[in-house]
């Protein structure tokens, strides 16, 4: 049972709601992704794997240097650089419509990795500030039930949006050809 209380903090509230907004976005994207590595740039599976791969050898050494500069810049403004790279690396991402070599892909996947590592902990750090107690163990557990939960409904719905869209996109396709 959710704790509805902690919502009273302002930076609980806030970083929440971005923690959850932005987890539903960049979980949902990264299973439209897949899809569109396989079906439509015709990657095997497992290269599709070493394109996510990626993300991670980034993610990993960057969440700990990352904790190491939450202590001494503003966790809002890390944040908010991270919330405008993102925009930027999915539109980035968003630009590979058609057949796209690993390669191509590569800068941009690091790019991501870079910017999920800097999305989780500056967020986390900042709905827990000034929380003690019960209260923090509460707070932390809370975050991340509702980002989980925001995870997999991003899968979901951008699952259904990409399902119900498809036959538009393909009747634009097919259009292009007869012209």
């Amino acid at each position: 049972m959710l704790d509805l209380r902690l919502f009273g903090h302002r930076n609980y509230a806030i970083a929440t709601f971005c923690s959850v907004l932005g987890f539903l976005i960049i979980q949902g994207l990264l299973s439209v992704f897949v899809f569109q590595l396989q079906l439509l740039m015709g990657n095997t599976s497992s290269l599709a794997g070493m394109v996510y791969l990626l993300m991670f050898f980034v993610a990993g050494p960057a969440i700990a240097i990352l904790h190491e500069l939450n202590k001494t810049i503003d966790v809002r403004l890390i944040s908010f650089f991270d919330f405008v790279g993102l925009a930027g690396i999915l539109t980035w991402l968003g630009l590979f419509d058609r057949l796209a070599w690993f390669d191509q892909l590569f800068w941009s996947m690091l790019s991501f990795g870079f910017s999920i590592a800097l999305f989780f902990a500056p967020l986390a750090s900042l709905a827990m500030h000034r929380l003690s107690g019960a209260k923090l163990i509460r707070a932390a557990e809370e975050l991340a039930l509702l980002r989980t939960v925001a995870g997999s409904y991003g899968i979901s719905l951008l699952a259904v949006v990409q399902f119900r869209r498809l036959p538009f996109h393909q009747l634009d396709l097919g259009s292009g050809l007869i012209d």
